[in-house]
């Protein structure tokens, strides 16, 4: 083959050219480009840049001739609705459609889309976005998981959301609350809240570090006032029966109808015996009455400011707190009904003490 330079250099005439006179390098200004067959292919233009002959129109190695490797320094462009393919298959696509960026597996040959940044245990995965962040379903039509840009996360099932998190903490929406520790919700319906354990400790423990107010569990009927047996405010029961119930009007059953108290002696000291308390029970005025809700339910007991004349100790004012804790500036008396019922056995004694001096009295004067 002879290698030829004309004078014609164009691209159905290169300058330089083999035996085929229509293929080979033509020299333009500051400018060499590559002609085959009459038409020019590619440009190394004068800034550098290599150019191919036409837009859209010839690709950088071809399907079955492959380029192995290529060094970029800066950046890749690619315009509207082109494409970067990975694959043999065409498995992963990368690309800008105008109005929307895609990356995008095709279907089952792609397999799974992992992205894995754990070679550094230091650095972390960042997803960022304008507005919202979204997790859908393989149609798009049903959201799974959202990212408001205000700052909440929630959670839906079937398009629905059901769960979020929010300045306050975490909110259940739309839904009931329901856990397990082996995956089993027996006993867990579909209408209420549930927990469900197996171990061979407590099922739920609440705890509050507060260092000079805390509270714990707090029942609220917040539309209804049912002060009967109707409803419930606690149950504890087993697989045979209900050990213990406390109904919405504060009375308490238990299965034995034991209740106790403290009272071991490594406890306790200066142990004495009590005073008299003859004229304290004899004073206190055990009244019939009924509570302004509950007209027409009668009650046997005492009246705390009546009982406060007597028995002060025995009368505890309470402030009134709203459902959130605060107080309203105002207080409910209560009495101590436990410390009333000890005084009232020790009267009891003292009563038999001289019910038993009488009956001495008496039988000596009847054996006299």
């Amino acid at each position: 083959m002879t290698t030829k330079i004309t004078g014609t250099n164009t691209a159905a005439a290169p300058g330089i050219t083999g035996d085929d006179t229509d293929t080979g390098l033509v020299y333009g200004t500051d400018s060499v480009s590559i002609s085959t067959g009459g038409t020019t292919r590619t440009t190394v233009n004068s800034s550098g840049h290599l150019l191919p002959g036409a837009a859209d129109t010839y690709d950088l190695g071809a399907n079955t001739t492959p380029w192995r490797n290529i060094w970029m320094e800066n950046d890749l462009y690619i315009e509207d609705n082109g494409m970067a393919v990975f694959g043999t298959g065409e498995d992963l696509k990368i690309y800008y459609d105008g109005s929307h960026s895609y990356i995008k597996g095709n279907g089952a040959a792609c397999g799974g889309i992992i992205i894995d940044n754990s070679a550094d245990a230091d650095q972390n995965i960042e997803i960022k976005a304008g507005q919202d962040v979204y997790l859908k379903t393989h149609d798009g039509s049903h959201t799974s998981i959202r990212c408001e840009r205000g700052g909440a996360v929630q959670l839906h099932h079937n398009n629905t959301i059901k769960a979020q998190t929010h300045s306050t903490g975490f909110l259940v929406d739309g839904g009931y609350l329901r856990a397990c520790n082996d995956g089993n919700f027996t006993n867990l319906d579909d209408t209420s809240h549930g927990l469900r354990v197996i171990n061979n400790n407590w099922g739920l423990r609440v705890v509050n570090s507060h260092a000079s107010t805390p509270y714990g569990i707090h029942v609220l009927f917040n539309n209804s006032h049912p002060d009967d047996s109707s409803s419930r405010f606690f149950v504890g029961q087993d697989d045979q029966t209900s050990r213990i119930i406390i109904y919405s009007d504060g009375d308490i059953q238990n299965h034995d109808g034991s209740y106790g108290t403290t009272s071991d002696v490594k406890l306790k000291e200066n142990i004495v015996d009590a005073n008299s308390q003859w004229d304290d029970i004899k004073a206190v005025r055990v009244r019939n009455f009924n509570f302004k809700i509950s007209p027409d339910k009668k009650h046997i007991g005492v009246v705390a400011q009546e009982l406060e004349t007597v028995c002060p100790g025995l009368v505890k004012n309470n402030p009134d707190l709203d459902e959130n804790n605060k107080d309203l500036g105002t207080t409910t008396k209560s009495v101590k009904s436990s410390i009333l019922y000890m005084k009232a056995v020790k009267a009891l004694q003292e009563a038999m003490a001289r019910i038993e001096t009488l009956e001495t009295k008496v039988a000596a004067l009847e054996a006299g």
